[in-house]
């Protein structure tokens, strides 16, 4: 077994309360201000960046699998990386949906 990339315990819950923090922030932010078609670029561009975050998150746990890291190393990065990936990936036509219905002229 290889020696621990970080500290399972304070890595685990450091990432993911950062990615889960910044979710709900992320959540925020679109409720508020999709529903009225306001900061697009914003809301976009940081809903891209977690979801390129989780993405990197999900290789480097694979990464971690391949290159023998303990389990608790590996499943720190995998479970917000998938989980944040899903949820992201499969929100993002909806909000992209969301922002072009607001955008819409009234007729």
């Amino acid at each position: 077994m290889a020696q621990p990339w970080f500290d399972p315990a304070i890595g685990a819950a450091a990432i993911g309360g950062i990615i889960g923090s910044a979710g709900g922030v992320l959540g925020a932010l679109i409720g508020v201000n999709a529903s009225k078609g306001k900061r697009k670029g914003l809301v976009l561009g940081l809903y891209l960046f977690l979801l390129v975050v989780c993405a990197i998150c999900t290789v480097a746990g694979l990464a971690a699998q391949f290159l023998r890291q303990p389990d608790e190393v590996s499943q720190a990065l995998l479970r917000p990386g998938i989980v944040g990936v899903c949820m992201l990936g499969f929100g993002l036509p909806w909000l992209r949906k969301l922002y072009r219905k607001t955008e819409a002229p009234l007729a």
